[in-house]
């Protein structure tokens, strides 16, 4: 028997990401803060603080924007801790495995606040010691969400419109579907850790 954890199920890529794994597990413990509003006999919403059942795999779903958080303090409390918590409780529960949603030009080193704590929360997660940690880092998403982020909307129909231009190293800035990277999360054949950029996951 298979069982695996999401965290950030309430997401673009988590929602696709959830779907899947109910396909693929024969458990889905899902951390949560509200109802998922899901039904299926395989899953169990667990709140976030709370102890996780034995686990093969942990998936990390959770992010935001500066804007919606309110502060860069904020903002920080659910990309890296929340994340970082999430991951080590996984960790703790025996999985071996963790995938994570990051972003294109994430980096511990990067002079933008965004960037920099996605890097770190990759470097936290790493240190963990997982046998196999997937780092995908999309640039925009493509898909329908539940909330507005008017500027990033701005950014896609860019993105997407001027994708044919984005070429050799510039590939990976192109927009991507976000049932795609849900569907790269679940790849594997590997150990250690590897980064999946736009031409991986798409």
């Amino acid at each position: 028997m298979a069982n695996c954890a999401i965290a950030g199920a309430s997401g673009l890529v988590g929602g696709h990401l959830l779907t899947l794994l109910l396909q693929e597990f024969d458990q889905v413990a899902a951390v949560t803060r509200r109802p998922l509003g899901v039904s299926a006999p395989n899953l169990r919403e667990i709140a976030f603080g709370d102890p996780l059942p034995a686990l093969d795999a942990a998936f990390c779903c959770l992010g935001t924007t500066i804007k919606k958080a309110g502060s860069e303090s904020a903002f920080r409390r659910i990309d890296f801790d929340a994340a970082v918590a999430f991951a080590r409780t996984s960790r703790a529960a025996g999985a071996s495995s963790f995938a994570i949603v990051s972003s294109v030009d994430a980096s511990p080193a990067s002079s933008n606040f965004y960037l920099r704590v996605k890097g770190e929360t990759e470097a936290a997660v790493v240190a963990l010691g997982f046998e196999r940690v997937t780092i995908l880092r999309p640039s925009f998403l493509l898909g329908d969400r539940s909330e507005s982020r008017p500027g990033e909307k701005i950014g896609i129909v860019i993105a997407s419109a001027l994708g044919f231009l984005f070429v050799g190293p510039l590939r990976k800035y192109r927009a991507v579907n976000a049932e795609l990277v849900a569907a790269a999360m679940l790849k594997d054949g590997w150990n250690g850790v590897r980064i999946l950029e736009y031409d991986e996951i798409a």
